[in-house]
Protein backbone atom coordinates (compact mmCIF):
# COMPACT_ATOMS: atom_id res chain seq x y z
CA UNK A 1 0.00 0.00 0.00
CA UNK A 2 2.97 2.53 0.65
CA UNK A 3 4.57 1.52 -2.18
CA UNK A 4 1.39 2.86 -4.46
CA UNK A 5 0.83 5.49 -2.77
CA UNK A 6 4.41 6.88 -3.49
CA UNK A 7 3.85 5.82 -7.13
CA UNK A 8 0.35 8.03 -7.11
CA UNK A 9 2.08 11.04 -5.61
CA UNK A 10 5.03 10.59 -7.79
CA UNK A 11 2.48 10.21 -11.04
CA UNK A 12 0.54 13.88 -8.99
CA UNK A 13 3.76 15.80 -9.38
CA UNK A 14 3.71 15.97 -5.42
CA UNK A 15 7.12 14.05 -5.28
CA UNK A 16 9.54 13.21 -8.05
CA UNK A 17 12.73 11.08 -8.09
CA UNK A 18 16.03 12.42 -10.00
CA UNK A 19 19.56 11.48 -10.26
CA UNK A 20 22.02 14.39 -9.40
CA UNK A 21 23.76 15.79 -12.81
CA UNK A 22 26.47 14.64 -14.08
CA UNK A 23 29.08 16.40 -16.68
CA UNK A 24 30.82 14.76 -19.34
CA UNK A 25 32.48 17.39 -20.81
CA UNK A 26 32.95 21.19 -21.17
CA UNK A 27 34.03 23.60 -24.44
CA UNK A 28 34.34 26.96 -25.07
CA UNK A 29 31.65 28.54 -26.99
CA UNK A 30 33.84 29.10 -29.73
CA UNK A 31 35.05 25.88 -29.68
CA UNK A 32 38.42 26.93 -29.30
CA UNK A 33 41.42 25.30 -28.30
CA UNK A 34 41.40 26.67 -24.95
CA UNK A 35 39.50 28.56 -22.38
CA UNK A 36 40.10 31.90 -20.69
CA UNK A 37 38.25 33.61 -17.68
CA UNK A 38 35.54 35.99 -18.99
CA UNK A 39 34.30 34.05 -21.91
CA UNK A 40 31.49 31.84 -22.33
CA UNK A 41 31.94 28.03 -21.61
CA UNK A 42 29.34 24.89 -22.56
CA UNK A 43 28.62 22.32 -20.01
CA UNK A 44 27.69 18.59 -21.47
CA UNK A 45 25.60 15.97 -19.22
CA UNK A 46 22.91 14.87 -17.75
CA UNK A 47 20.44 15.55 -15.82
CA UNK A 48 21.78 19.55 -15.62
CA UNK A 49 18.27 20.92 -15.49
CA UNK A 50 14.81 20.00 -15.01
CA UNK A 51 13.87 22.11 -18.11
CA UNK A 52 15.05 24.63 -20.81
CA UNK A 53 15.27 28.49 -20.38
CA UNK A 54 17.15 31.30 -21.41
CA UNK A 55 17.92 34.24 -19.18
CA UNK A 56 15.41 36.86 -18.98
CA UNK A 57 15.38 40.81 -17.52
CA UNK A 58 13.74 39.73 -14.49
CA UNK A 59 16.93 37.68 -13.70
CA UNK A 60 19.01 40.60 -13.31
CA UNK A 61 19.77 42.09 -10.17
CA UNK A 62 19.96 45.05 -11.27
CA UNK A 63 23.73 45.18 -13.19
CA UNK A 64 24.30 41.80 -12.57
CA UNK A 65 24.25 38.61 -14.39
CA UNK A 66 21.88 36.17 -13.23
CA UNK A 67 24.27 33.25 -10.65
CA UNK A 68 20.79 31.24 -10.49
CA UNK A 69 18.47 29.98 -13.60
CA UNK A 70 15.54 27.35 -12.17
CA UNK A 71 17.86 26.59 -9.28
CA UNK A 72 20.43 26.22 -11.47
CA UNK A 73 23.85 27.49 -10.55
CA UNK A 74 27.52 26.86 -11.77
CA UNK A 75 31.14 27.30 -9.87
CA UNK A 76 34.51 27.44 -11.37
CA UNK A 77 37.23 27.05 -8.98
CA UNK A 78 34.75 27.45 -6.46
CA UNK A 79 33.44 31.02 -7.74
CA UNK A 80 30.03 31.53 -8.84
CA UNK A 81 29.73 32.09 -12.64
CA UNK A 82 26.91 33.87 -14.54
CA UNK A 83 24.28 31.41 -16.61
CA UNK A 84 22.79 32.43 -19.74
CA UNK A 85 20.60 29.35 -20.55
CA UNK A 86 20.14 25.60 -19.24
CA UNK A 87 18.87 22.58 -20.02
CA UNK A 88 18.64 19.01 -19.15
CA UNK A 89 21.55 18.08 -21.34
CA UNK A 90 23.51 21.95 -21.64
CA UNK A 91 24.26 24.78 -19.23
CA UNK A 92 26.17 28.53 -20.52
CA UNK A 93 27.81 30.35 -18.25
CA UNK A 94 30.57 32.71 -18.44
CA UNK A 95 33.96 31.57 -16.52
CA UNK A 96 34.35 34.45 -13.69
CA UNK A 97 37.88 36.29 -13.67
CA UNK A 98 38.70 35.45 -9.98
CA UNK A 99 38.48 31.88 -11.50
CA UNK A 100 41.77 32.40 -11.58
CA UNK A 101 44.26 30.41 -14.51
CA UNK A 102 45.66 26.76 -14.75
CA UNK A 103 43.66 23.85 -13.91
CA UNK A 104 40.58 24.53 -12.16
CA UNK A 105 37.51 22.32 -11.03
CA UNK A 106 33.71 23.02 -12.60
CA UNK A 107 30.39 21.83 -10.97
CA UNK A 108 26.79 22.27 -11.59
CA UNK A 109 24.08 22.18 -8.64
CA UNK A 110 20.36 21.39 -9.01
CA UNK A 111 17.64 20.77 -6.16
CA UNK A 112 18.77 16.81 -6.97
CA UNK A 113 22.72 18.20 -6.15
CA UNK A 114 25.95 18.65 -6.92
CA UNK A 115 27.50 17.03 -10.38
CA UNK A 116 31.40 15.62 -9.59
CA UNK A 117 34.16 18.24 -10.15
CA UNK A 118 35.26 18.41 -13.96
CA UNK A 119 38.77 20.02 -14.87
CA UNK A 120 39.68 22.28 -17.30
CA UNK A 121 42.62 24.26 -18.01
CA UNK A 122 42.08 28.03 -17.93
CA UNK A 123 44.20 30.56 -20.11
CA UNK A 124 44.85 33.97 -20.58
CA UNK A 125 44.36 33.72 -24.17
CA UNK A 126 42.89 31.23 -26.12
CA UNK A 127 41.34 33.46 -29.85
CA UNK A 128 39.29 31.48 -31.34
CA UNK A 129 35.95 32.77 -33.46
CA UNK A 130 32.23 31.87 -32.83
CA UNK A 131 31.25 29.72 -35.84
CA UNK A 132 27.98 29.56 -37.96
CA UNK A 133 27.05 25.78 -40.10
CA UNK A 134 25.46 26.93 -43.74
CA UNK A 135 25.31 25.30 -47.09
CA UNK A 136 28.35 22.49 -45.21
CA UNK A 137 30.48 24.54 -44.25
CA UNK A 138 31.74 26.15 -41.09
CA UNK A 139 31.83 30.03 -41.69
CA UNK A 140 33.02 32.26 -39.47
CA UNK A 141 30.32 34.92 -37.71
CA UNK A 142 30.73 37.74 -39.09
CA UNK A 143 28.33 40.83 -40.46
CA UNK A 144 28.41 43.44 -43.33
CA UNK A 145 28.88 47.18 -41.91
CA UNK A 146 24.51 46.87 -42.35
CA UNK A 147 24.04 44.49 -39.97
CA UNK A 148 23.84 41.20 -42.20
CA UNK A 149 25.41 38.17 -41.93
CA UNK A 150 28.80 37.29 -44.45
CA UNK A 151 27.15 34.09 -45.76
CA UNK A 152 26.69 31.89 -48.90
CA UNK A 153 24.16 34.65 -50.31
CA UNK A 154 25.59 37.93 -49.25
CA UNK A 155 29.05 36.93 -49.32
CA UNK A 156 31.68 39.49 -48.71
CA UNK A 157 34.06 41.77 -51.05
CA UNK A 158 37.47 42.61 -51.37
CA UNK A 159 38.02 45.98 -49.33
CA UNK A 160 34.78 45.65 -47.72
CA UNK A 161 35.33 46.32 -43.44
CA UNK A 162 33.55 43.16 -41.91
CA UNK A 163 33.27 42.33 -38.10
CA UNK A 164 34.61 39.15 -36.96
CA UNK A 165 33.15 37.58 -33.93
CA UNK A 166 34.82 35.52 -31.50
CA UNK A 167 36.01 34.38 -27.51
CA UNK A 168 39.32 34.76 -25.71
CA UNK A 169 41.68 37.69 -27.18
CA UNK A 170 43.33 39.19 -24.17
CA UNK A 171 42.68 41.53 -21.71
CA UNK A 172 40.85 45.08 -22.24
CA UNK A 173 41.26 48.71 -21.84
CA UNK A 174 38.99 49.27 -19.41
CA UNK A 175 39.11 46.20 -17.22
CA UNK A 176 35.01 44.47 -17.94
CA UNK A 177 33.89 42.46 -14.90
CA UNK A 178 32.62 39.24 -16.61
CA UNK A 179 29.69 39.61 -13.27
CA UNK A 180 28.41 42.57 -14.53
CA UNK A 181 26.71 43.72 -17.70
CA UNK A 182 28.38 44.93 -20.45
CA UNK A 183 27.52 46.26 -23.79
CA UNK A 184 30.02 49.10 -25.25
CA UNK A 185 32.97 49.32 -26.77
CA UNK A 186 36.75 47.74 -24.56
CA UNK A 187 39.65 47.71 -26.93
CA UNK A 188 42.32 45.20 -26.51
CA UNK A 189 45.39 45.98 -24.07
CA UNK A 190 47.99 45.65 -26.87
CA UNK A 191 45.84 45.69 -30.32
CA UNK A 192 49.23 45.03 -32.08
CA UNK A 193 49.76 41.68 -30.88
CA UNK A 194 46.82 40.54 -32.87
CA UNK A 195 47.02 39.28 -36.13
CA UNK A 196 44.17 38.54 -38.95
CA UNK A 197 44.84 36.50 -41.99
CA UNK A 198 42.42 35.81 -44.61
CA UNK A 199 43.71 32.97 -47.06
CA UNK A 200 46.94 33.35 -45.78
CA UNK A 201 46.87 37.45 -46.76
CA UNK A 202 46.76 39.62 -43.59
CA UNK A 203 44.02 41.55 -43.06
CA UNK A 204 44.12 44.99 -41.71
CA UNK A 205 42.43 45.16 -38.48
CA UNK A 206 40.70 48.62 -37.71
CA UNK A 207 39.16 47.88 -34.44
CA UNK A 208 39.59 44.68 -31.39
CA UNK A 209 38.05 44.87 -27.94
CA UNK A 210 35.08 43.56 -26.09
CA UNK A 211 31.50 44.77 -26.91
CA UNK A 212 29.53 42.59 -25.08
CA UNK A 213 30.06 39.83 -21.91
CA UNK A 214 32.35 37.29 -23.52
CA UNK A 215 31.61 38.84 -27.11
CA UNK A 216 34.64 40.21 -28.74
CA UNK A 217 34.62 42.23 -32.23
CA UNK A 218 37.43 42.35 -34.75
CA UNK A 219 36.79 44.56 -37.37
CA UNK A 220 38.90 44.00 -40.75
CA UNK A 221 39.44 44.81 -44.11
CA UNK A 222 39.11 42.14 -46.20
CA UNK A 223 42.26 41.83 -49.08
CA UNK A 224 42.00 41.73 -52.64
CA UNK A 225 41.24 38.34 -53.20
CA UNK A 226 39.72 36.57 -56.17
CA UNK A 227 36.41 34.91 -55.84
CA UNK A 228 36.33 31.81 -53.33
CA UNK A 229 36.52 30.37 -49.68
CA UNK A 230 39.28 31.29 -47.77
CA UNK A 231 40.26 30.04 -44.07
CA UNK A 232 40.29 32.90 -41.47
CA UNK A 233 43.28 32.50 -38.72
CA UNK A 234 43.63 35.01 -35.78
CA UNK A 235 46.76 35.41 -33.69
CA UNK A 236 47.61 37.09 -30.64
CA UNK A 237 50.30 37.15 -28.03
CA UNK A 238 51.90 33.94 -30.20
CA UNK A 239 48.37 32.17 -29.58
CA UNK A 240 46.46 30.29 -32.60
CA UNK A 241 42.74 30.12 -33.16
CA UNK A 242 41.11 26.94 -33.90
CA UNK A 243 41.71 26.02 -37.67
CA UNK A 244 39.64 23.17 -39.80
CA UNK A 245 37.08 24.33 -41.98
CA UNK A 246 36.17 27.90 -41.71
CA UNK A 247 35.77 29.76 -44.19
CA UNK A 248 34.56 33.27 -45.86
CA UNK A 249 33.51 33.69 -48.87
CA UNK A 250 34.92 36.54 -51.02
CA UNK A 251 32.95 38.14 -54.32
CA UNK A 252 35.28 41.17 -55.98
CA UNK A 253 33.26 43.89 -56.92
CA UNK A 254 31.50 43.39 -59.73
CA UNK A 255 31.76 46.18 -62.85
CA UNK A 256 28.86 47.36 -65.42
CA UNK A 257 27.41 44.50 -67.16
CA UNK A 258 29.42 44.09 -70.58
CA UNK A 259 27.65 42.64 -73.92
CA UNK A 260 29.97 40.30 -76.04
CA UNK A 261 27.38 38.57 -78.48
CA UNK A 262 24.09 38.82 -79.85
CA UNK A 263 22.43 36.00 -82.28
CA UNK A 264 20.29 36.93 -84.24
CA UNK A 265 20.91 40.87 -85.20
CA UNK A 266 18.84 41.50 -88.10
CA UNK A 267 14.77 41.34 -87.37
CA UNK A 268 11.40 41.66 -89.93
CA UNK A 269 9.54 44.16 -89.14
CA UNK A 270 5.96 43.13 -87.79
CA UNK A 271 6.57 39.81 -86.40
CA UNK A 272 7.82 38.94 -82.79
CA UNK A 273 11.42 37.65 -83.02
CA UNK A 274 13.79 36.34 -80.22
CA UNK A 275 17.52 37.30 -79.53
CA UNK A 276 19.74 36.01 -77.40
CA UNK A 277 22.73 38.49 -75.76
CA UNK A 278 25.91 37.27 -73.93
CA UNK A 279 28.49 38.40 -71.97
CA UNK A 280 28.79 39.43 -68.12
CA UNK A 281 26.64 40.95 -65.57
CA UNK A 282 23.38 39.96 -67.91
CA UNK A 283 20.88 38.96 -64.71
CA UNK A 284 18.00 41.06 -64.13
CA UNK A 285 17.70 39.68 -60.19
CA UNK A 286 20.80 42.42 -60.10
CA UNK A 287 18.30 45.41 -61.55
CA UNK A 288 18.86 44.82 -64.88
CA UNK A 289 16.89 46.75 -67.42
CA UNK A 290 16.67 47.30 -70.85
CA UNK A 291 16.95 50.28 -73.71
CA UNK A 292 13.50 50.22 -75.26
CA UNK A 293 11.10 48.16 -72.56
CA UNK A 294 8.24 48.83 -74.89
CA UNK A 295 10.22 47.19 -77.90
CA UNK A 296 12.30 44.57 -76.12
CA UNK A 297 10.99 42.54 -73.32
CA UNK A 298 13.23 39.86 -71.15
CA UNK A 299 12.39 36.56 -71.50
CA UNK A 300 14.88 34.60 -69.19
CA UNK A 301 18.22 35.91 -67.39
CA UNK A 302 21.49 34.24 -66.35
CA UNK A 303 24.77 35.84 -65.57
CA UNK A 304 26.43 35.45 -68.38
CA UNK A 305 23.10 35.14 -70.84
CA UNK A 306 19.93 36.88 -71.45
CA UNK A 307 16.58 36.08 -74.21
CA UNK A 308 14.73 38.86 -75.44
CA UNK A 309 11.61 38.80 -77.50
CA UNK A 310 11.52 41.65 -80.22
CA UNK A 311 8.13 43.01 -80.04
CA UNK A 312 5.90 43.30 -83.44
CA UNK A 313 5.57 46.77 -83.02
CA UNK A 314 9.44 47.68 -82.75
CA UNK A 315 10.80 50.72 -85.08
CA UNK A 316 12.06 49.65 -87.98
CA UNK A 317 15.89 51.11 -89.08
CA UNK A 318 19.42 50.66 -87.48
CA UNK A 319 19.14 50.21 -83.87
CA UNK A 320 21.78 49.93 -80.81
CA UNK A 321 20.72 47.39 -77.49
CA UNK A 322 22.63 48.11 -74.31
CA UNK A 323 21.50 46.69 -70.85
CA UNK A 324 21.92 48.82 -67.66
CA UNK A 325 21.80 47.52 -63.65
CA UNK A 326 23.00 48.77 -60.55
CA UNK A 327 26.63 48.88 -61.35
CA UNK A 328 26.48 50.71 -64.46
CA UNK A 329 25.68 50.74 -68.22
CA UNK A 330 27.00 48.02 -70.79
CA UNK A 331 28.52 48.71 -74.15
CA UNK A 332 25.64 48.90 -76.79
CA UNK A 333 25.69 46.36 -80.02
CA UNK A 334 24.15 47.39 -83.38
CA UNK A 335 21.39 45.44 -84.92
CA UNK A 336 18.21 46.16 -87.86
CA UNK A 337 15.12 46.02 -87.63
CA UNK A 338 14.18 46.20 -91.92
CA UNK A 339 10.76 45.70 -93.59
CA UNK A 340 9.85 42.41 -95.00
CA UNK A 341 9.11 42.18 -99.07
CA UNK A 342 5.84 41.37 -99.99
CA UNK A 343 5.22 37.52 -100.85
CA UNK A 344 2.55 36.02 -103.15
CA UNK A 345 0.54 33.34 -101.17
CA UNK A 346 -1.94 32.79 -103.71
CA UNK A 347 -3.22 34.50 -107.20
CA UNK A 348 -6.91 34.08 -107.36
CA UNK A 349 -9.20 34.97 -110.64
CA UNK A 350 -11.07 38.28 -110.46
CA UNK A 351 -13.61 39.90 -112.66
CA UNK A 352 -14.01 38.85 -115.89
CA UNK A 353 -14.28 41.44 -118.61
CA UNK A 354 -14.83 40.77 -122.62
CA UNK A 355 -11.16 40.07 -123.55
CA UNK A 356 -9.52 40.72 -119.96
CA UNK A 357 -9.47 38.74 -116.93
CA UNK A 358 -8.19 40.62 -113.64
CA UNK A 359 -6.66 39.10 -110.84
CA UNK A 360 -7.13 39.59 -107.14
CA UNK A 361 -3.17 39.07 -104.80
CA UNK A 362 -3.30 37.30 -101.55
CA UNK A 363 -0.54 38.52 -99.48
CA UNK A 364 1.25 37.13 -96.31
CA UNK A 365 -0.18 39.71 -93.71
CA UNK A 366 2.97 40.40 -92.15
CA UNK A 367 4.70 41.37 -95.44
CA UNK A 368 4.21 45.12 -95.72
CA UNK A 369 5.79 47.09 -98.82
CA UNK A 370 8.53 48.81 -98.84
Amino acid sequence: MRLILLLILAANGSICFADPPSIHGIDSASRSLGITPGSWISIYGRNLAPSSRLWQSSDFNGTALPLMLNGISVKVNGKAAPLSAVSEFQVNALVPLQAGLGDVSVTVTTPEGTSSPRNIELQSIAPGFFTIDSQGNTYVAARHANGSLVEFLEPAEPGEVISLYGSGFGPTVPFIDPLLTFNGVAPLVTPNDLAVKVGGIAAAVTFAGLTANGLYQLNIVVPPLAEGRYDVVATVGGVTSQGGVIWLRVVPPEGPPVITGMVPNDFIWGQRSYVTLTGTGLSVLRGLTVSDPSQLSVLSDYPTSLVLAVEPNATPGERTISVFSAKGQSNALPFTIRRGQPRISSILPGSVWPGRIYWGFRAKPNSVPG
